[in-house]
C-alpha cells in the first residue's frame, strides 16, 4: 500500500475544477483550494458524509471502490441556496486505495433549464385559455346558435377579443425575446427624457380622462441627456403609465414626475396612481414573467403579465433600476432610476 503522507500525494491545486482525494474507507485525504472554497467545512480525515451528504454521491463512491471503474454522479447540496454538481469519480492511478474526484458545478445550467421549462409551461397556460374559448365559440357558431344574428355577433366579438389577447401575448413575447437578446449591448445614443415623457403624456391624457383621472405632470427642464435608446425607454414609461391608468381608481390623480438626483448622478421618473394597494409580499415578484397580483382583473384589462418583465430587462440594459412603493396614503409609486453617466 502506498503511504498517504502529504509528500507522497499528487498536488491538486493545478486543477481548474474542485478536486479531492478520498480513501477507499471514504475518508477525505486531500483537496485543492477550489474545493475548499466551495466546501469550507472540509477537513482531512473527515468521512465524506460529513462534507457532502447526498446519498447518491456517497453510493457512487462505494460503487467505484467495489468495481474499480470510473463513474459519473450528479448530486445537489442544500444550504442558503441549492447548488447542483456533476462529480467524476475514478481510482487514482498508481495508488491502491485512493479515489480522485473532480466536481463541475451545474447550478446555472440547472436553473436555466428549470426557468425554460417553467416559461414554456406558463406560455402554454396563457395561450390555452383563449384558444379553448375560441374553439368552444366556433363550435357553438357551427350549431343552431349561429343562425341567430344577435348570438352570432356576440360570439364573434368574444372570439375577436380572445384573438386580440393572443396577439398581445405573442407581441410581448417577441418584445421580451428581443430585449433579452440585446441586454449586453450598451446603448450608444444620448437621449433626453423630457420629450419622451411629454409625448407619452399627450397620448394618454384622453384615455385617463375617460376614467375621470387627472394627469399631473411635474417634468424637470434642462436635464442633461443620458445614455439610452429612445424606443426602449418609451416602452418602459408607456408601460408604467398604461398600468397606472388601468389599475388606478376612477376620478383619482395620475402623477408623473421627472427629477434629478444629483448626489447619485441619476435621473428619476416616478408614476403614481391611487387604487388597490399592492401587498409587500407581491412587490418583489412583480417583474417575473406572467406574475399578476390579481390575475382575473389583469386579464380583463388586457394585460399579458409580461410588461414589467420587459421593463426589468430594458432597465438592466440601461444600468437602471425600478423601485416600487405602495400605501393607502401615498398611492402606488413606480420609480425608474437611470444613470446620467
Amino acid at each position: 500500500m502506498t503511504p498517504l503522507k502529504p509528500e507522497y500525494l499528487p498536488d491538486l491545486n493545478w486543477m481548474p475544477l474542485p478536486a479531492l482525494l478520498v480513501g477507499y474507507d471514504r475518508h477525505l485525504v486531500a483537496f485543492n483550494r477550489q474545493f475548499e472554497d466551495m466546501f469550507p467545512s472540509a477537513n482531512v480525515g473527515l468521512d465524506m458524509s460529513m462534507v457532502i451528504r447526498d446519498p447518491g454521491f456517497l453510493d457512487a463512491i462505494d460503487r467505484v471502490v467495489h468495481t474499480n471503474e470510473r463513474l459519473t454522479s450528479n448530486f445537489s447540496t442544500k444550504g442558503q441556496a441549492e447548488r447542483h454538481f456533476t462529480s467524476y469519480i475514478q481510482p487514482l492511478v498508481g495508488y491502491d486505495d485512493l479515489l480522485i474526484i473532480s466536481l463541475y458545478e451545474t447550478t446555472k445550467a440547472y436553473e436555466s433549464e428549470r426557468m425554460r421549462s417553467t416559461f414554456v409551461a406558463d406560455v402554454s397556460h396563457e395561450l390555452r385559455s383563449p384558444l379553448t374559448t375560441m374553439i368552444a365559440t366556433l363550435e357553438t357558431l357551427k350549431g343552431r346558435a349561429g343562425e341567430d344574428k344577435a348570438t352570432r355577433d356576440r360570439f364573434v366579438d368574444m372570439t375577436a377579443a380572445e384573438a386580440g389577447r393572443m396577439h398581445r401575448i405573442v407581441n410581448d413575447l417577441l418584445a421580451l425575446s428581443a430585449t433579452e437578446a440585446r441586454k449586453h449591448i450598451t446603448p450608444s445614443e444620448r437621449v433626453s427624457l423630457k420629450p419622451i415623457l411629454e409625448s407619452i403624456i399627450k397620448l394618454v391624457r384622453e384615455r385617463a380622462a375617460q376614467k375621470g383621472m387627472t394627469v399631473q405632470a411635474d417634468i424637470a427642464s434642462d436635464l442633461p441627456a443620458i445614455a439610452g435608446e429612445t424606443d426602449q425607454l418609451t416602452q418602459v414609461f408607456q408601460n408604467l403609465i398604461d398600468n397606472a391608468i388601468n389599475y388606478g381608481d376612477r376620478s383619482t390623480d395620475l402623477k408623473i414626475r421627472l427629477f434629478r438626483d444629483a448626489a447619485k448622478n441619476m435621473q428619476g421618473v416616478s408614476v403614481t396612481n391611487f387604487g388597490n394597494v399592492i401587498s409587500p409580499d407581491h412587490i418583489p415578484r412583480l417583474t417575473e414573467r406572467f406574475y399578476r397580483v390579481d390575475s382575473s382583473r389583469s386579464r380583463h384589462l388586457g394585460g399579458t403579465g409580461l410588461g414589467l418583465a420587459i421593463v426589468k430587462h430594458i432597465l438592466g440594459r440601461h444600468k437602471g433600476r425600478l423601485s416600487v412603493e405602495s400605501s393607502e396614503e401615498s398611492g402606488t409609486i413606480f420609480t425608474v432610476y437611470l444613470p446620467e453617466k
